[in-house]
C-alpha cells in the first residue's frame, strides 16, 4: 500500500517517546503538557448540564456565539486588542487551528520561517501544504531572537512567519524587543504571522506575556487556538491554555478562508456541550466573574504546580 511519504516516514513524536518513558519508569513527566486535573467541578458540571439540557448537535461552524464573544472580550482585556466574535473560529484543538491557518496561508513553493527549537508539528504541516521551511536557530542559554536573524532567511518567496511565544520546547518567553522584531519583519516584507501562543498564561518571575497581535501596524490581529491568527500582518496566531478549548482569531479576509477552506473542510467546530463548559471559564452564561486562570483560580494553581515541578 502506498501512503503519503511525508507522513509515512515521520518518526514517533518526541512527546510520545518521553511520555512512554515516564510511564515505564514511573517518572515525573516534564515532556508533555498534560492537565494535572481533575478539572474544576463547576466546569465539568456546566458541560454535563449542556449535554442534558441544551442539545448535543453540531454548533455553528464558527463555534458557539457566546463562547466566541467571551473569548474576544478576554483578549481585548488582557492583550489590548479590539476583537469581536466575528474574528474567532472555535477549532478542534490548537494543532488543528495551526494546521488550518497554514493551509489557508501557504501556496506550493511559498517559504515559511520557523524558530528552532520548534514544536514538531510545524515542519510536516508546512511541507504538506507545499511550503518550504526556512529555520532560524536560537542558541542557549539566552535563546534570543533578533530582527537580523529573521531578515537573514527572508527571500522574495517568503510568505509566512510561524511565531511561537513562549517558545516550545525551550521555554523562552520573548520580551517586547523580540516581539517587535518579529512584527517589524512581517510589516516590512508583508508576511503572514501565525503566532502560536499556547503557553501565554504560564509565564514566571513576574514577567508579562506580550502578544504579537498587540504590536502596532496594519491591524495585526490574532490567530489563537489555544491560539489565533492575523493575515499579512492582519494575521497572527496566539493560543491559550484551557485544555480542550481552542480557537483561531483573524482579520476578516483571512477568517473567511480559514473558516471555509481550511477549518471547515478539515476539523469542523468543537462539540456543543463542551463549548458551554468552556464558556464558564470566561464568566459567560454560567455567571462567573471571569476566567479561572486570570482571577486566581485554576490558572494560578496550574502555574504554582508547574513552578514546583521546575524546582524538582
Amino acid at each position: 500500500m502506498r501512503l503519503n511519504p511525508l507522513f509515512d516516514n515521520l518518526p514517533t513524536t518526541v512527546f510520545e517517546r518521553m511520555s512512554g518513558l515516564a510511564r515505564q519508569h514511573d517518572a515525573v513527566n516534564l515532556g508533555q503538557g498534560f492537565p494535572d486535573g481533575p478539572e474544576p467541578a463547576d466546569l465539568l458540571d456546566a458541560a454535563a448540564r449542556a449535554l442534558r439540557e441544551r442539545g448535543n448537535q453540531y454548533p455553528p461552524s464558527r463555534g458557539l456565539p457566546e463562547l466566541r464573544t467571551a473569548a474576544a472580550a478576554f483578549y481585548n482585556r488582557f492583550d489590548g486588542l479590539a476583537l469581536t466574535a466575528e474574528n474567532l473560529v472555535v477549532t478542534s484543538g490548537a494543532t488543528e487551528a495551526i494546521a488550518a491557518a497554514l493551509m489557508a496561508a501557504i501556496s506550493p513553493g511559498d517559504e515559511v520561517i520557523i524558530i528552532e527549537p520548534a514544536y514538531d508539528a510545524y515542519r510536516p504541516l508546512i511541507e504538506r501544504a507545499g511550503g518550504v521551511v526556512r529555520a532560524v536557530s536560537l542558541a542557549p542559554p539566552a535563546w534570543r531572537l533578533t530582527a537580523e536573524a529573521l531578515e537573514a532567511v527572508v527571500t522574495p518567496r517568503t510568505r509566512v512567519l510561524v511565531f511561537n511565544n513562549p517558545l516550545n520546547p525551550a521555554g523562552r518567553a520573548f520580551d517586547a524587543e523580540e516581539v517587535e522584531a518579529a512584527a517589524s519583519v512581517c510589516r516590512r516584507h508583508d508576511l503572514i504571522a501565525v503566532s502560536d501562543e499556547v503557553w501565554e498564561r504560564l509565564v514566571y518571575d513576574d514577567r508579562r506575556h506580550i502578544s504579537l497581535a498587540s504590536r502596532p501596524g496594519r491591524g495585526l490581529a490574532s490567530y489563537r487556538a489555544e491560539a489565533a491568527a492575523p493575515t499579512r500582518p492582519e494575521v497572527a496566531a496566539p493560543a491559550m491554555t484551557l485544555q480542550a478549548a481552542r480557537w483561531a482569531i483573524a482579520g476578516s479576509p483571512f477568517v473567511s478562508v480559514l473558516l471555509g477552506v481550511a477549518h471547515g473542510r478539515s476539523g469542523g467546530s468543537q462539540d456543543h456541550p463542551c463549548g458551554h463548559g468552556r464558556l464558564l471559564c470566561f464568566g459567560g452564561a454560567e455567571g462567573r466573574s471571569g476566567p479561572a486562570w486570570a482571577t486566581g483560580g485554576g490558572g494560578s494553581r496550574r502555574v504554582a504546580r508547574r513552578r514546583s515541578r521546575r524546582q524538582l
